[in-house]
């Protein structure tokens, strides 16, 4: 299911093509290259999560739409940790998205 593909991602930092710190050190990948992929792998992933949270109950579907279009206008900044978006990508945030799928996962969603 989509949602845990990218909100793993997300919470620990890694893409489907390799850990998001390899490389550089600044979190994207080295070269071009590698870079193309990884972003291919994340926007495909949104496009899926975009379409899964489209069939969510009506009084929660919001919700997840608009945090969606927030995490995902991140791919706009060269340097998101020092954008306007920088609290997605700060650690407490990946605690409690993490503890999110978890309870999900295990079938205890509050």
């Amino acid at each position: 299911m989509p949602f845990g593909r990218v909100e793993e991602a997300i919470a620990t930092g890694s893409s489907q093509s390799g850990r998001a710190g390899e490389g550089n050190g600044n979190g994207r990948e080295g070269n071009g290259q590698n870079q193309g992929v990884t972003l291919t792998n994340a926007l495909t992933a949104a496009q899926e999560l975009h379409a899964e949270a489209k069939k969510l109950p009506a009084d929660v579907r919001a919700v997840y739409l608009q945090e969606i279009k927030d995490v995902g206008a991140l791919f706009a900044y060269t340097d998101p940790e020092t954008s306007i978006l920088k609290g997605f990508l700060e650690q407490r945030r990946r605690i409690a998205l993490a503890e999110q799928v978890n309870a999900a996962i295990l079938g205890e969603w509050a």
